[in-house]
């Protein structure tokens, strides 16, 4: 049995018996207990009291009225919820389709990094778009998802929110939520994985494990339930995508320019291979979703793909 297959016995054995004991973790599970919010008593693990659950039901209720039904599937312990979306992709529509997960074992973010997502402590979202409009119109998807998230975060009660592109939302210069846009090519057309994550409450000890400055929905002032929480993003993002369709990117030039924390700031370009990295300011975004920088040498456009931008 692999590791995840373990976990997932392991959070089946605790919904039915409450507990499990630390010997029986630590001889066959390799992760500290700690990233299930386990905690250690009288020899046994068990969950606090106060976990605030994901429920598909509370959730289909909250998007009652929806321009369309959604399908929700909400799982305890899962590899990445844009993995399920991309491999059911090859084979039927997923439009619709909404995938959310307590633990997320092996989030992927963008250029392969791992999403921290502990149990019952962040939101790891995927929905399922499909899509008429070219391959080449899609290029400000992360932007629009992360104009969205910031609407949505922001009727949340998170103040200071900003978005640093192409798929990071920001408060006070650290991360508060990450966007993963996959797009799949199939017999049914276009269709589109639209990842997410938002941390809700991290512990001290997790935010110092990340290898960049991060913070979460408690520490921002944020309120309501992890499945208000997602229904409100689900809303926000279907609202803005749907625009989009119809649309494209350029009506969300002004709106995304105004929340871009590096918009006409000193940047520096670190592509991969390249030294020293290469010192630009941002002038905006274009209406592709590309980053239009002025360097020594002028007019850049930036695309997403491997290459990153740092505040100077």
């Amino acid at each position: 049995m692999d590791e995840l297959a373990k976990i997932k016995a392991v959070i089946a054995d605790l919904k039915q018996h409450k507990k499990i004991s630390e010997e029986y973790w630590v001889k066959h599970i390799a992760l500290p207990y700690s990233a299930l919010r386990l905690t250690l008593r009288h020899g046994f693990l068990v969950w606090p009291d106060d976990l605030d659950l994901l429920n598909s039901a509370i959730i289909d209720q909250l998007l009652a009225g929806s321009p369309k039904p959604y399908v929700i599937d909400v799982h305890q312990c899962v590899e990445s919820t844009n993995t399920l979306l991309v491999d059911a992709a090859q084979s039927e529509k997923i439009d619709s389709q909404i995938h959310v997960a307590e633990f997320q074992y092996q989030g992927r973010g963008r250029r392969g990094r791992q999403w921290l997502s502990p149990y019952a402590r962040n939101l790891a979202v995927s929905l399922g778009r499909d899509s008429q409009r070219e391959l080449s119109d899609l290029g400000g998807l992360s932007l629009v998802v992360g104009i969205a998230l910031a609407e949505a975060l922001e009727a949340a009660g998170v103040k200071g929110i900003s978005l640093k592109w192409p798929n990071d939302v920001w408060v006070e210069n650290k991360k508060l939520a990450g966007i993963l846009i996959e797009l799949v090519s199939s017999a049914h057309g276009t269709q589109i994985i639209i990842g997410f994550g938002v941390n809700i409450d991290l512990t001290d000890a997790q935010i110092a494990s990340v290898d960049q400055a991060v913070t979460d929905i408690k520490r921002c002032g944020g309120v309501g339930t992890r499945n208000e929480l997602v229904a409100e993003c689900i809303k926000s993002v279907t609202k803005y995508l749907d625009f989009f369709e119809l649309n494209g990117f350029a009506d969300f030039v002004p709106a995304f320019n105004a929340l871009h924390t590096l918009h006409e700031t000193q940047c520096s370009v670190i592509s991969p291979g390249e030294k020293p990295n290469r010192s630009v300011k941002v002038i905006g975004v274009g209406e592709s979703g590309e980053l239009i920088v002025e360097s020594m040498t002028g007019i850049e456009l930036i695309h997403g793909g491997e290459i990153s931008i740092r505040p100077t």
